[in-house]
């Protein structure tokens, strides 16, 4: 597991008129992407893309991954023994993707965070977008 300090932070984006929140990270080769927490916006959907549009990430894999363990959160000291579990879409079928992509989460784990494995260092760029 990556280390938790030295991995993607997400950026935060809000509107206050819908109550919608978009967390981007910018992921590159093998990384674990910090978690977000937010449970209390049950809808969900990704995307998955890159900055200049290439339709694949270098043989990288990119899957998404939750958690309703309290270790979960980075800051908690236990945080490398969290256990987290593949998310999967409305089809229940597991996120898992090396080629652009986009869909709804169909879990609702406290803690969300994207995973990148193997691959060149192309820059992926995963989004999460919640609301109620």
């Amino acid at each position: 597991m990556a280390d938790a300090a030295n991995s993607p932070v997400p950026a935060f984006y809000r509107t206050r008129q819908s109550g919608y929140h978009k967390a981007i990270w910018t992921m590159s080769g093998t990384s674990t992407g910090k978690p977000v927490r937010l449970a209390h916006y049950p809808d969900k959907t990704f995307q998955v893309f890159t900055a200049a549009a290439a339709a694949t990430y270098g043989g990288a894999t990119l899957v998404w991954h939750g958690s309703l363990e309290p270790t979960a959160d980075t800051d908690h000291a236990d945080y490398a023994t969290s256990q987290w579990e593949t998310l999967t879409d409305t089809n229940e079928t597991a996120i898992s993707t090396g080629v652009r992509l986009g869909g709804q989460i169909l879990q609702n784990y406290e803690w969300v965070r994207p995973v990148t494995t193997g691959g060149t260092s192309t820059t992926i760029l995963a989004a999460l977008g919640s609301g109620k």
